[in-house]
């Protein structure tokens, strides 16, 4: 048995070369490549390390890297440093819950090696499917090992996922379909610990904050010095002595037309007093630049980070150099498509023992047949409009030195179709919506106000803009402990109703019965109707009790982001509020993983200015001008056929 096996693996080394004949070669011809760099020391198995500034240069999933022959033939290759050890194992006990999620088991056998990552292989080419990861060993009881997501579009995919170091026999995988129809996963290949590879490079990283956030949680933006790096987990750095934190990551990636932020890494950070601490999220394979980092609050304070370091690994290609040939590397192209090569799965089966290292030369340039193809990224208008139908202006103030924008919106869904970004001339600058929402607190300021009889007090908050949505108030107090009625109001001056007092009547927006007890300290949450007017009043009813001292008060705002490519243009207006038009179609969907791999800054929005009613035009006074004959017309044939019968 063992002859057997050492005969079948020296055949199927020897049959890579073999199948190395039927690669499918595609035709360059026509694809603009804006780098060319030869490449040095190939001979047979070679493996290359792709530096960090071809990262950078191309399209998400490396889809524009090609290795091609002095004739312009393809040469392919596969991604990964080779050799390493092959795991792979099938699923089990697949359970699916109809709109709720997938499950399935994995069994590594009775003497699993130490992994921290899988792949899976999954059935399709478009979804973005969130997963949990668990492990056991007895299939009793199960502990977490990380959160994340796995994607494929047509131009990017990525279905691994770091956790930490686990020797556990037996994994969990359940995938949620709350929100996606369900994926196949076929099996499950293991990623040896980083034990067994070299160590990763470290590069320090300054945060920045971001302006909106999850509720609890400060968001910090972690910009890497290149697209693309092989990140594999990312350090949090502080000088507070001892803490405990909640830690998510994300990038942003296009799926089906829309930029969506995707989890890469989870983790629960910690330091203690004594002991090792745990302050590394792993992560699996950002696509783009910029990373979100999520840090929870404890007792309602963000945690004092002061840098963040990325641990990133090499990126390597393997490829089998033909004799005699020189080789050069090509790369970013804004038109070329992925390649599809058959050598991954020929290694699979028999992997070289030796690899010869190779080297790049210079960068010679863009190819011949091509020019720049850096135009492409750039900002351009579509059609012109006429702005007087939309409701809404808010003036944009393009962030400087910046390629790629963004303003934030309200996320309803009769809002969303009408928005557009124009210039003064009424030409639209296309944008991509991004998939998901944004739940934004703004603290904002409040003062005493007059308030009604029987032991009730008021709290007045001005400056409120009624075009933008407000979904609720979060309140919190100093009080330790209490109860409480609580109403939000607007006055309603526009509707000329007194109430029996003779005051201008109040308009209820929304109320809660707010309970603290002395073991808690969370704020309430008042979800209110959207308000008319500019100014909402806050209504306690105290019974016997003092006022509470209430010590922050923040707006509940569900946002959207509009990301767009800036144009030169000596003003932006964002407009909104026209129900007669649809969502608009742009060509910037066909740049959207470019646009991807761009660090976005906010663009601010100034005051709304609003039209007291859309512009009549000349087609709906004549409609309404027909309308009423034919209402005279009706009522003449009424009065004529009803004379008669009065008659008799």
């Amino acid at each position: 048995m063992a002859q057997g096996w050492k005969r079948a693996a020296r055949f199927s080394i020897a049959i890579v070369p073999a199948l190395l004949v039927f690669w499918h070669s595609q035709a360059l011809a026509g694809e603009t490549y804006q780098h060319q760099r030869p490449i040095e020391g190939a001979a047979a198995f070679t493996r290359l390390e792709v530096p960090d500034d071809v990262l950078d240069a191309c399209r998400s999933g490396l889809a524009d890297l090609r290795i091609v022959k002095s004739g312009g033939e393809e040469v392919p290759y596969a991604l990964g440093a080779l050799p390493e050890p092959r795991l792979r194992w099938p699923l089990r006990n697949v359970e699916r819950v109809p709109n709720v999620e997938t499950t399935a088991v994995v069994d590594r056998g009775e003497r699993p090696v130490d992994i921290d990552g899988i792949t899976l292989v999954v059935e399709g080419t478009d979804f973005l499917k969130p997963i949990i990861v668990e492990a056991s060993t007895d299939l009793a009881h199960w502990k977490e090992l990380t959160h994340a997501s796995v994607f494929a579009t047509a131009g990017a995919s990525m279905t691994r996922i770091s956790f930490a170091t686990s020797d556990r026999r037996y994994l969990r995988l359940r995938l949620d379909d709350k929100s996606s129809d369900p994926v196949t996963v076929s099996a499950v290949v293991g990623q040896a610990a980083a034990s067994s590879r070299s160590a990763p490079r470290e590069i320090a990283i300054t945060p920045s904050s971001a302006s909106d956030a999850a509720p609890g949680a400060q968001t910090l933006a972690a910009e890497m010095p290149a697209s693309h790096l092989a990140v594999v987990g990312l350090r949090l750095e502080s000088a507070v002595p001892a803490f405990a934190r909640d830690v998510h990551v994300y990038d942003r990636i296009v799926y089906r037309g829309e930029v969506s932020r995707r989890l890469v890494g989870a983790a629960h950070l910690f330091r203690g007093a004594e002991g090792a601490p745990n302050v590394v999220v792993p992560i699996a394979g950002p696509v783009g630049r910029t990373l979100e980092v999520e840090v929870s609050f404890a007792a309602g304070r963000p945690l004092a980070v002061t840098s963040l370091v990325a641990l990133v690994a090499p990126t390597f290609i393997v490829f089998h150099a033909p004799s005699g040939d020189g080789l050069t590397l090509r790369y970013g192209s804004a038109t070329a498509r992925r390649p599809v090569y058959d050598l991954a799965e020929a290694l699979g089966h028999g992997a070289p023992h030796d690899l010869a290292e190779a080297r790049l030369g210079p960068d010679l340039g863009a190819t011949a047949d091509g020019g720049d193809t850096e135009p492409v990224m750039t900002g351009r208008f579509a059609a012109t409009l006429d702005p007087a139908p939309w409701r809404v202006r808010r003036p944009i103030t393009p962030p400087p030195a910046t390629l790629l924008a963004f303003v934030a919106v309200d996320d309803r869904a009769e809002h969303i179709p009408s928005l557009r970004i124009v210039d003064e001339g009424g030409r639209q600058l296309p944008y991509l919506l991004e998939r998901e929402s944004r739940l934004l607190l703004m603290p904002i300021s409040f003062a005493e106000a007059p308030g009604p009889a029987n032991g009730a007090n008021a709290l007045r908050i001005g400056g409120i803009d009624p075009t933008r949505a407000i979904d609720a108030l979060e309140l919190d107090a100093k009080d330790a402990f209490f109860e409480r009625e609580v109403t939000v109001e607007e006055a309603a001056p526009r509707r000329r109703e007194r109430s029996d007092r003779g005051g201008v009547l109040r308009r209820r927006l929304g109320g809660a019965h707010w309970v603290r007890r002395p073991d808690e300290s969370s704020p309430l949450r008042v979800p209110i109707a959207q308000p008319d007017e500019d100014e909402i009043f806050v209504v306690f009813q105290n019974g016997a009790e003092r006022p509470l001292t209430i010590e922050r008060i923040s707006l509940e705002r569900v946002e959207r982001r509009l990301d767009f490519l800036l144009a030169p243009a000596q003003s932006l207006t964002l407009l909104s509020d026209n129900p007669a038009v649809s969502s608009p179609q742009y060509d910037l969907a066909l740049v959207a993983d470019r646009m991807a791999d761009l660090p976005a800054a906010a663009a601010q929005v100034g005051a709304a200015e609003v039209s007291a009613a859309p512009r009549e035009t000349a087609g709906s006074r004549w409609l309404w001008a027909a309308v009423l004959v034919a209402a005279l017309g009706v009522t003449g044939t009424l009065v004529r056929t009803l004379r008669p019968a009065e008659r008799k």
